[in-house]
């Protein structure tokens, strides 16, 4: 039997597993570490739940199995060769339903053996969100006027949902990686703009038109500049720490003047992202299938009320107060359901009126291209 490494949990050995009934005590001598063992046979039960988590997790590397009443183990299904533990943990969870759209985005590619996303268009790619989230996201005050969700709840509700589906997305790349069908790296995506600047003689105003680069991952160059400008908006707003950028009064300070320099150095925006290879794409295509008991449109209908149950589970924990939670939930339905309806935002600011503001008020027309 192939031999297979479990991170943490040396390399999974060579058994003599046959479909068939089994105490639990004889599965513990047969797949557990010598560690383990020990622990379970001084008092023939493992010492904590923690400790029978890592039990099943490593029998499910070899077979299926059915639990009894009597905690007998029906061993139905022994695999050819052990699963390494991180494909258990993508059939678990959220990532059930992420791993399949993952591989099914890198798998549909025409462009070569590579993708480049964002969280965010990951996102919206694979239905974690729906058409409100950046709609809403980008619009806070008007939520607040139409909808009567404080901006600053509204606020706190998009950072840790983007830090939520940021989290999951890389610990889903980091598991597919250790079935060894992809490898990837973290980015940061850069979208630049040329910018030519003429007069219009009637009505003396400025005309700024834009033509704008495709998303690429930032060069050195770019970089430097990048990271030179947040040097700039961070000690010129006082932020001493990341939760200041993303919280509270500084926050809006900092992201404030952050735009203000990009924008005049004629970058739109940068954000972290993914560059994702397929380094086997049979192996791609066998854990693909192994998902096949759903569509991919299922998986897309289905991923936004799981993610939407972790955040809500999450915004539980942390203790919110009755109106907080309420909007915090109302929030999550509104924009993780697939099925959710178009929110109309009657107060929202148009792009061009946004534009407008970023030519503070002058007689400046901008014209994207």
């Amino acid at each position: 039997m192939k031999q297979n490494k479990i991170k943490g949990d040396g390399i999974i050995k060579s058994i003599n597993l046959n479909a068939g009934r089994y105490t639990e005590i004889k599965l513990v001598d047969m797949v557990c570490t010598e560690a383990q063992k020990r622990s379970y046979h001084r008092k023939n039960k493992f010492a904590n739940n923690k400790q029978r988590e890592m039990f099943l997790e490593r029998l499910s590397c070899y077979c299926t199995f059915e639990i009894d009443e009597a905690n007998k183990y029906r061993i139905k299904t022994v695999f050819e060769f052990p699963k390494v533990a991180a494909e258990t943990k993508i059939h678990n969870g959220i990532y059930q339903y992420l791993a399949p759209l993952i591989l099914n985005n890198l798998l549909e590619n025409e462009n070569g053996r590579s993708i480049v996303f964002s969280s965010n268009t990951l996102a919206a790619d694979c239905c974690m969100v729906n058409q409100n989230y950046p709609v809403m996201k980008s619009n806070k005050e008007a939520v607040e006027t139409d909808l009567n969700i404080p901006e600053k709840q509204v606020a706190e509700y998009f950072a840790k949902s983007d830090g939520s589906i940021d989290y999951y997305i890389r610990k889903c790349l980091k598991y597919l990686e250790a079935t060894n069908c992809l490898v990837f790296n973290e980015v940061h995506l850069i979208n630049t703009f040329e910018e030519e600047v003429e007069s219009d003689s009637e009505s003396n105003a400025i005309i700024k038109r834009r033509k704008y680069s495709d998303i690429h991952i930032a060069s050195k160059v770019e970089m430097d500049l990048y990271t030179s400008l947040v040097e700039i908006a961070t000690n010129k707003t006082g932020v001493r720490n990341n939760c200041d950028k993303w919280y509270g009064k500084t926050a809006i300070q900092y992201q404030t003047e952050l735009n203000k320099l990009l924008k005049k150095n004629r970058i739109k925006y940068v954000v972290k992202g993914f560059e994702v290879w397929k380094v086997n794409t049979n192996r791609c295509r066998d854990i693909l299938d192994s998902f096949s008991d759903k569509s991919i449109m299922e998986y897309q209908q289905g991923i936004g009320f799981i993610l939407k149950s972790i955040i809500d589970s999450n915004a539980e924990q942390r203790k919110l107060q009755d109106s907080q939670l309420e909007h915090f939930k109302e929030l999550s339905e509104l924009t993780l359901l697939y099925d959710a309806p178009k929110v109309h935002l009657p107060s929202a600011k148009s792009y061009q009126e946004r534009l407008q503001e970023e030519a503070n008020q002058t007689p400046v027309i901008i014209v994207e291209q």
